[in-house]
């Protein structure tokens, strides 16, 4: 669960994903900058990732485990702890692939492609709607911020009352002298060309492609020129939702050419 859902620490070629801006959408804090373990998991701050302890263990099946175990760490310890080592193994994998990496991932709908004369060639193959292949790149929350209200401010803002968390996107602080809510962008609609960054990007409609790319690192245009070791080729493809991937013709022939490519490679080696 936690490795699953914590972004690698090079996601995005480490830029800040933990977004909070005005109602004009500028921004006025954007996280992490060094440590996402540091800044937001382990963070009991109101801006950080660390559960309340009522929601963390609801059923105190790891204060029971705990106790079996004889330990004396609080579940919010444990916690802290178990991320630690989360992201310590991360560090492990990062930019650490099998020196014979094949990879493909999705990115939002297939284009038409078009003729010299502008006439639109049809489609080869079956697309899922671009509304239906965006998901969160960013997580971005936006509020009703005073103006002189940054990030040092912000950092120091304290929660406004006993609601201050709903647990549905929207938390209320006092900063700048008065009561702040902030909601987090709630649907998968990315922006339309000229409004505000929202987060929302192109991906396969459940993993955003940022999450994907760093496996492209020198290979994809417009990356970082570092190449991923390891990582012979990446196909960015498009048309496909994550849960029914391989139902589509292009994943099904980038995974047996990589396969055929692989095998290769081993008679080869092995030769």
């Amino acid at each position: 669960g936690p490795m699953e859902l914590s972004p690698m620490p090079d996601y995005h070629d480490r830029k800040p994903w933990w977004i909070f801006v005005d109602k004009a959408g500028e921004v006025r804090m954007a996280l992490p900058k060094q440590s996402a373990l540091d800044e937001l998991y382990i963070n009991d701050a109101w801006y950080g990732l660390l559960p309340d302890s009522s929601l963390l263990d609801p059923a105190g099946i790891v204060k029971k485990r705990l106790e079996e175990k004889k330990d004396s760490s609080t579940v919010h310890e444990h916690f802290k702890r178990m991320m630690s080592n989360v992201v310590d193994r991360q560090k492990e994998l990062m930019n650490n692939y099998h020196p014979n990496t094949y990879a493909l991932y999705g990115d939002g709908a297939l284009e038409p492609q078009r003729s010299d004369d502008a006439r639109e060639s049809p489609k080869l193959e079956f697309s899922e709607p671009e509304k239906s292949l965006q998901t969160w790149g960013k997580v971005v929350w936006q509020g009703d911020l005073p103006e002189g209200v940054g990030e040092a401010e912000l950092k120091a803002a304290k929660w406004a009352s006993n609601d201050r968390d709903d647990h549905r996107g929207v938390l209320k602080i006092a900063a700048g002298g008065r009561v702040v809510t902030l909601t987090v962008q709630q649907q998968a609609v990315a922006p339309k060309p000229g409004q505000k960054d929202n987060g929302i990007i192109a991906g396969d409609g459940t993993v955003p492609a940022w999450s994907a790319a760093a496996q492209g690192r020198g290979l994809i245009p417009g990356l970082s020129k570092a190449k991923a070791n390891g990582v012979q080729m990446i196909f960015v493809q498009g048309g496909y939702d994550h849960q029914k991937c391989f139902d589509h013709p292009w994943t099904r022939w980038a995974t047996l050419y990589s396969v055929a490519q692989i095998v290769h490679g081993t008679k080869g080696s092995s030769q």
